[in-house]
C-alpha cells in the first residue's frame, strides 16, 4: 500500500496503520475539544482488529467530559462501541469507504448509541491541522 507523505508511515510500520490517525485525532481534540464535547456528548470505544499477527487494539475517545481525550485501551464507560478492522477504519477515515456499506456488509459492528455512531464523521474530522491532504480532499 502506498502511503501519503507525512502519513506517519514510520509509526504505522511498527503496528497498526490507525495508530497515526488516532494520534492526529488526539491532536485535533486537544485543539478543539471543548467544541467537540458540546457537539458529540458521548464516549466511543473503538475496537480495531486485524493488526499485526491478528492483534486487536482498543481506543477510548471521550467527548463527554472536560475538553475531551483520546486514550489507548479502555477508559470511561462507552456510549458507543465500534468494531472495525484496521484497514477498513483507515479506508473509512480517508473517505474511501462508506460507513453504511461497511455496516451492512458486516465489516463494521456497532453496539450502544447508534445516533452517536452517526456523529463519528465529526470525530474523524477532528484531526490536527495539516494532518493529511488526503483526508482533507475526501472531506474529512
Amino acid at each position: 500500500k502506498a502511503k501519503a507523505p507525512g502519513a506517519g508511515a514510520a509509526g504505522a510500520a511498527a503496528g497498526f496503520e490507525s495508530d497515526a490517525l488516532f494520534a492526529q485525532i488526539k491532536g485535533g481534540i486537544a485543539a478543539d475539544g471543548a467544541n467537540l464535547v458540546k457537539a458529540i456528548k458521548g464516549v466511543y470505544l473503538m475496537k480495531i482488529t486485524g493488526g499485526p499477527d491478528g492483534a486487536t487494539k482498543q481506543w477510548t475517545i471521550d467527548l463527554k467530559t472536560g475538553t475531551g481525550s483520546v486514550t489507548e485501551g479502555t477508559g470511561a464507560k462507552p456510549d458507543c462501541t465500534i468494531t472495525v478492522s484496521d484497514a477498513n477504519f483507515m479506508a473509512l477515515a480517508s473517505g474511501k469507504a462508506n460507513p453504511q456499506q461497511l455496516f451492512m456488509g458486516g465489516k463494521l459492528k456497532l453496539a450502544g448509541n447508534m445516533a452517536l455512531a452517526m456523529k463519528l464523521e465529526k470525530v474523524l474530522k477532528a484531526k490536527a491541522p495539516g494532518a493529511g491532504a488526503a483526508g482533507a480532499a475526501a472531506g474529512f
